[in-house]
């Protein structure tokens, strides 16, 4: 350059450019690992809490159940079935939970039904995200026990996350 000129020499800009290009992929590098973690983490949650409500709502239902008719003695998508009298008032309670389609993908919906003395009072799915096929959740009542496995999964790929859970509930007595 002249003296006299302003201005910046050639490499000067291409320094100033390959700083620039350096700070902007590591600052892409890192917005991309959040969004993805952010999702993983999403996901990871979602299907946890999916089984931990399952085992629990399900739980608590077993816990009042006289009869329990599991999968293997019911029709799809029937996958459980209690019921019980209320001592105090003499009201017949059955639950049933049966597998619904999500709008989109293979997973299901676990939906309650309650009925209480032969009429429906209340309809409301329970969790969703529920692995049905195969043995991925299953239930059984055997020697006193109900056994119950859950898998949830949410999101696909490297970004999806698969939750299995058991549970082994001792109905009340008599």
């Amino acid at each position: 350059m002249k003296s006299g000129q302003k201005g910046y020499t050639l490499i000067e800009l291409l320094i100033a450019v390959a700083i620039l290009g350096a700070a902007s992929t590591a600052i892409f590098g890192g917005t991309f690992q959040v969004i993805r973690n952010t999702e993983t983490n999403s996901n990871r949650m979602t299907s946890i809490l999916q089984v931990q409500y399952t085992g629990n709502k399900i739980g608590t239902d077993v816990h009042m159940a006289q009869t329990i008719q599991t999968a293997a003695n019911l029709t799809a998508p029937d996958f459980l079935e209690l019921t019980w009298v209320e001592a105090s008032t003499g009201d017949r309670y059955e639950i049933t939970y049966t597998f619904q389609d999500m709008d989109s993908g293979s997973m299901k919906k676990l939906v309650r039904r309650q009925s209480v003395n032969d009429t429906d009072n209340s309809t409301f799915y329970i969790s969703q995200y529920i692995d049905s096929s195969g043995d991925m959740t299953t239930c059984n009542y055997t020697d006193g026990i109900f056994n119950l496995k859950v898998t949830a999964t949410a999101g696909t790929g490297m970004l999806g996350h698969t939750e299995t859970r058991l549970y082994r509930v001792f109905p009340r007595p008599g």
